[in-house]
């Protein structure tokens, strides 16, 4: 902010106030850093210093009618608004200063109803020269992350060779079944990747994209929100339900062909049978190929659908401030990805479907490029913050379907129930394998920062500030 006008009293004043009867937090840590300009560059130099201010435990306390803030770069403030009062207001001193960068832990606008959040002590608003991040005109055509999310898309894409690894370690063969325990810390593995993805990330991210579109009422947002995560959950099962019937094998058990016998009797001679030497009974064995045709159609219809959906929650991801969420949705994707193209694996080369392992690749690499499609589409959409939270959320819905009701029980229907206490280390298996899904997803939150959408989509001039928001 440009200070310099501030005599002959020196002092600049931030005013927050009630919206709709409260304010957005009873509380709130703000820095104030004096700059040698107000330039880009002036802003960045001083966001290291706040950053580490904003991360302190406590910082000093000051109340309506206290002491003048003085812009320090070893200093946080900690404002404690007047719960009496429909305004609460702090004076600057900005005396030998000409240019203050202000950093917060909200958005300035969110205490804003009828008066801008930065005076001089005549009244004058003061407006922000710069801001981080950079606020872009309506108009103007922001960068879409086409690069990073095909990389991404693509390389979800390559998991469908997850079998030819497995086959060249000889862990798989075709026509070979997986062992029960192998396949049950894959799939409790993916289990614990996909919930923690969609409850530490996507749920939490979605939610406030959401509830910064509908801010009127609570209710508006939150019934929206409610009702894309149901249907993410819902939507496999749906796709399940028009699915074409599987026939013919089922990834670990294969059904065995069964002949049925069709005795014939000559149409001559009701009495010529077995008894008068006729002729013999005639063995009629059902085809099982229009049966394996509808397995194989079933199975990659299936994972076309599912991929698509893949590829719009990366896209969304990657369309956020924040990259990381990005990556851990990819990395959650890859986790559940490698155990369900390694059971199509073995469902496509099984007997009673009859790919051999090249084609069983090919039909599942061509089933695959459904989630680069998915991430390219929703790269190339502009949509607001609302249908962006949207989305996500049923993307986060689908991870939940996913990871409950898709892969932990296959994890745990694998026990040998017939004796206990293998059934028991059969459960404690599973269970070391979904922490470890867990955490390698939670890991990405070390690094993680919550990003509130920014500015009002019909062009209001007071962009938003990020949660260790910058303004100068």
């Amino acid at each position: 902010f440009d200070v310099s006008d501030s005599a002959p009293t020196n002092i600049v004043q931030w005013v927050a106030q009630k919206v709709d009867g409260a304010y957005a937090d009873p509380a709130m840590k703000f820095v104030v850093i004096s700059t040698a300009s107000d330039s880009e560059e002036a802003l960045e130099g001083a966001e290291a210093y706040a950053d580490t201010l904003l991360d302190m435990g406590s910082c000093t306390e000051v109340d309506v009618g206290d002491a003048a803030i003085v812009p320090s770069t070893s200093v946080c403030y900690e404002l404690h608004f007047d719960m009496f009062s429909h305004e609460s207001t702090y004076d600057i001193d900005v005396m030998g200063v000409d240019h203050i960068a202000i950093f917060a832990e909200h958005f300035p606008t969110e205490f804003e109803r009828s008066t801008h959040y930065l005076l001089t002590t005549d009244g004058e608003d003061i407006e922000p020269v710069h801001e981080l991040p950079e606020e872009h005109d309506d108009d103007e055509e922001l960068p879409k992350a086409w690069g990073i999310v095909f990389l991404s898309c693509l390389l979800v894409n390559l998991v469908t060779f997850s079998g030819v690894a497995l086959v060249g370690t000889g862990v798989l063969a075709p026509g070979k079944n997986v062992s029960d325990r192998f396949q049950a810390i894959l799939m409790s593995f993916s289990s614990g990747a996909l919930i923690s993805c969609a409850v530490f990330l996507i749920l939490i991210e979605s939610s406030h994209y959401v509830a910064s579109e509908w801010n009127e009422a609570e209710v508006d947002a939150t019934w929206r929100w409610g009702c894309a995560v149901i249907g993410g959950f819902l939507a496999p099962l749906v796709v399940f339900i028009l699915e074409p019937r599987k026939f013919g094998c089922s990834g670990a058990n294969h059904v065995q062909a069964q002949a049925t016998t069709v005795q014939v009797q000559p149409a001559n001679s009701e009495k010529e049978g077995v008894e008068g030497g006729g002729a013999a009974p005639v063995i009629a064995t059902e085809s099982f190929e229009n049966r394996s045709g509808a397995t194989i159609l079933a199975v990659c219809g299936g994972d076309f659908a599912h991929n698509i959906t893949d590829g719009f929650a990366i896209g969304v991801a990657f369309k956020l401030c924040d990259q990381s969420m990005g990556w851990g949705i990819f990395a959650a994707t890859v986790y559940h990805e490698i155990a369900q193209e390694i059971a199509d694996f073995v469902i496509l080369t099984s007997p009673e479907c009859g790919l051999s392992v090249m084609q069983a690749l090919i039909f599942n690499f061509v089933a695959g490029t459904s989630v680069i499609i998915g991430g390219l589409i929703t790269t190339a959409i502009d949509v607001d913050n609302g249908t962006l939270g949207l989305m996500l959320a049923f993307g986060g819905g689908t991870y939940l379907f996913l990871g409950c009701v898709e892969t932990l029980p296959r994890a745990l229907e694998k026990a040998p129930m017939d004796d206990p206490d293998k059934t028991k280390e059969h459960y404690r298996v599973v269970l070391y394998a979904w922490i470890v899904g867990c955490v390698l997803v939670g890991i990405i939150l070390i690094n993680h920062e919550h990003c509130m959408p920014g500015g009002d989509d019909d062009g209001d001039d007071d962009e938003a500030m990020g949660d260790d928001a910058h303004a100068g």
